[in-house]
């Protein structure tokens, strides 16, 4: 469904299981609110909220075509729910305008099963071969929800992985990490190295200054008996997961439960 809000163009799928639930891309709701860079902008609302907003989100492969080139990448995208906590947690001046904007379509999708302007909906009363043409798009509409449920449920181990387990904000040892991956605790040692995100002091694993404050990595110091009968302290250095997808999935590497 492509709707108009100020001259902006919305692109959104309608769900064809909850037929009054629609979807929409972080690109798109980006724009509407008037960020300059639509795309970033929601992802940061989203990281400070995911609690909430993970809720009313999954990723799907969309196509879109590029200059000659036609690119299919993968996308987050929300719901109406999730488009109107968006709105709320942006705080920008066109907030409440895009909400009212979202709610009149959903609105229109409850009453009518589609969505119609006042423009369309005189056309329909004034013209029967107009509603024969709006009927023929509502048939490929219906046919392009079914491509995009079918993409979503493709998608459903990925977002069930990220829900279940990269939601968790727990810092975990690289040991139960790796195991993600089918990897040995050296080995994801070693290319977290390579990649220039952590290097070896003594028997501490420690993050170069770039990634140091970012608050990916907490070290936790343990107190053991020594055989010499004497107290020593060891310390562990442990991660946040999400990181680790995110900069693995980027490299071309998932974990064995998205293979």
């Amino acid at each position: 469904m492509t709707k108009q809000f100020n001259g902006i163009q919305l692109d959104c799928y309608q769900d064809s299981v909850r037929k009054d639930d629609f979807w929409a891309t972080r690109e798109q709701i980006g724009k509407l609110l008037g960020y300059a860079e639509p795309t970033k902008s929601i992802a940061k609302i989203h990281e400070r909220n995911s609690t909430r907003l993970d809720n009313f989100s999954t990723i799907v492969k969309l196509t879109t075509v590029e200059g000659i080139r036609t690119v299919t990448r993968e996308v987050i995208v929300y719901n109406f729910k999730g488009l109107l906590e968006i709105c709320r947690y942006s705080n920008q001046p066109k907030a409440n305008e895009v909400m009212d904007f979202l709610w009149n379509v959903a609105d229109e999708i409850r009453k009518m099963g589609f969505y119609a302007t006042p423009k369309k909906i005189d056309n329909i009363l004034g013209a029967p071969d107009s509603f024969i043409e709006l009927l023929k798009a509502y048939k490929e509409l219906k046919q392009q929800v079914s491509v995009q449920t079918q993409q979503i449920a493709e998608l459903q181990p990925k977002a069930s992985y990220y829900d279940v387990v990269l939601a968790c904000k727990d810092l975990l040892p690289i040991s139960q990490i790796s195991k993600d991956y089918g990897w040995s605790v050296r080995k994801m040692n070693k290319w977290l190295r390579d990649q220039g995100i952590q290097f070896k002091q003594g028997h501490i694993w420690l993050l170069y200054q770039k990634y140091a404050e970012m608050g990916y990595t907490r070290t936790k110091t343990s107190v053991y008996l020594g055989n010499d009968g004497a107290n020593h302290s060891k310390v562990h250095t442990y991660w946040t997961r999400l990181f680790i997808y995110q900069t693995m999935k980027t490299a071309g590497y998932l974990p064995l439960i998205e293979r």
